[in-house]
């Protein structure tokens, strides 16, 4: 992975027409949506460990790389390049968390810690290459059954997602979602209950439940 490259682009305001052309309505509604890779607030329910928010959450801007920094305040270099936020999710025994990036190809990396302790060292050695073609900040969750799950938006606009086959497992190949996507996909949970909701094409917010692990279709919400 090469050198990162954070995009940031204006939003426009509030604008007053009295006749307004479809496709100026569709570049507002374009203008103000979240971008792919813009970064913003990082967070994660808990853990041994933490990303460092400051700094655009990297530990070296310049080179896009990873920082980690520990309860007992040691800062962790997880190298790499990565656009965009990384996103945190505690794996199966509460505590040993798993960072996700979006690499400068679009793929999906991740790198996870392999025991619950403040060892700065104890990492898997390198960022696993986990493929796809990403085009929003990632979205990752730890579900029900202790398995790992990742949304993000793809290259066709609709929400794809990976999972792995079991907790601490290998990864189940991408799958798409569908729809029409003019954000990063934000997740909300009850129970063993997913649901995914996106800016779409016309600007209002749509929602696709999975409900006792099936997913139902893209609604209006």
């Amino acid at each position: 992975m090469s050198k990162m490259a954070s995009i940031y682009r204006a939003r426009a305001g509030v604008i007053l027409l009295d006749r307004a052309r479809e496709d100026l309505v569709a570049g507002l509604i374009g203008m103000n949506r979240l971008r792919p890779f813009e970064t913003g607030p990082v967070g994660t329910s808990g853990g041994t460990a933490r990303i460092n928010p400051a700094d655009d959450v990297f530990c070296n801007g310049a080179a896009g790389s990873v920082c980690f920094t520990l309860p007992n305040g040691a800062s962790v270099n997880l190298g790499g390049a990565a656009v965009g936020s990384p996103a945190v999710a505690l794996g199966q025994n509460n505590n040993e968390t798993s960072i996700f990036i979006v690499g400068t190809d679009h793929a999906l990396y991740t790198r996870w810690q392999t025991a619950a302790t403040t060892n700065p060292s104890v990492f898997n050695p390198e960022w696993v290459n986990l493929g796809g073609y990403l085009t929003s900040n990632l979205i990752a969750l730890r579900n029900c059954n202790g398995v790992m799950e990742v949304f993000a938006r793809g290259k066709d606009n609709a929400v794809w997602t990976t999972w792995q086959n079991e907790p601490g497992g290998t990864w189940h190949d991408w799958a798409t979602l569908g729809g029409i996507a003019h954000s990063r996909p934000t997740v909300s949970t009850n129970g063993c209950d997913v649901t995914v909701s996106v800016v779409g094409a016309d600007g209002r917010i749509w929602n696709k439940r999975r409900t006792q692990w099936v997913w139902g279709d893209w609604e209006l919400q």
